[in-house]
């Protein structure tokens, strides 16, 4: 018996040490659990009124409110260079001085040249050089000139009624044409809307430049001549005709019935040559026409 209560007694102190373990166990995690609300004084100040600066680091670019391009007029040599890189300038300030010899050159050579225009009565043709030199053209010259002074007195004389479309009338006038050619002058947009003479039309387009041949023929190319060819080289009439294709002016069928170059191959080189290989064509095509 008495055992048995010394036994319990055991027991009972176990489990009161136990519970001491894991109470003081809970009250140490509590406290470690719990926060610190203590301060550094070192991390403390008083508060006072004041400004508060800030400073941002960030990328730019620098850029004039004006920008001035300076170029010069003339090209040439540079012989003197009158002012440095920063240099403030002001405006109608010299800067850069050329080698006169060349423009002395150039102003005698344009001098001589307006010496001969002032010397000629009738209308003159001049244009730029390669070497950007101004020059006259001379009247053998396979454009306007070839209509004015071979094909269209020859065509008259051949029984071809003759009408000349120009939009310059200084130039499309009976001085130059014999009188019973018919001249229609005007601005290109009014000409070309002119409607064409009952009769079989055989068109010659051979004007200043390519740009008025490709205006002409984007809209004769539509009309019924019997025969139309353009004066001009084979390189000329394919560029053309890439473009009439590309901007859909034109078919393929109707381009190629365009003669370009125009004439019979008969190795024409003078202009008086080549407005016959003109008209020899113009023959040919009138005479099948007369044969259908």
């Amino acid at each position: 018996m008495a055992n048995n209560h010394k036994g319990k007694r055991k027991k009972w102190y176990l489990v009161a040490i136990a519970s001491v373990i894991l109470v003081g166990g809970s009250l140490g995690i509590a406290s470690a659990l719990r926060p610190n609300n203590t301060i550094d004084s070192s991390k403390l100040s008083n508060v006072t009124r004041g400004d508060l600066a800030r400073s941002v680091v960030a990328t730019g670019k620098v850029e004039p409110l004006a920008k001035v391009e300076v170029k010069s007029k003339a090209s040439g040599i540079v012989e003197k260079i009158l002012a440095d890189y920063g240099d403030h300038v002001k405006q109608g300030q010299v800067l850069v001085e050329l080698d006169k010899e060349q423009l002395r050159s150039r102003v005698a050579e344009a001098a001589a040249l307006w010496r001969q225009l002032a010397a000629v009565s009738a209308p003159f043709r001049w244009g730029v050089k390669k070497d950007f030199s101004v020059a006259p053209v001379e009247r053998d010259d396979h454009g306007e000139w070839l209509y004015q002074e071979t094909v269209a007195p020859l065509a008259l004389k051949l029984d071809f009624a003759v009408t000349v479309f120009d939009d310059r009338p200084e130039l499309a006038n009976h001085q130059f044409f014999p009188p019973d050619v018919r001249l229609q002058v005007g601005g290109w947009h009014e000409l070309l809307k002119v409607p064409l003479p009952p009769s079989p039309a055989f068109g010659l387009i051979v004007t200043r430049g390519h740009q008025h041949d490709a205006l002409v023929l984007s809209e004769w190319i539509r009309l019924p001549f019997v025969f139309l060819g353009m004066i001009g080289s084979r390189r000329k009439a394919r560029i053309m005709r890439e473009q009439f294709l590309k901007q859909k002016i034109a078919t393929a069928e109707q381009f190629d019935q365009i003669a370009c170059p125009v004439g019979v191959d008969i190795l024409a080189k003078s202009t008086q040559e080549i407005a016959v290989s003109i008209l020899a064509q113009f023959i040919q095509k009138r005479a099948e026409k007369r044969d259908e």
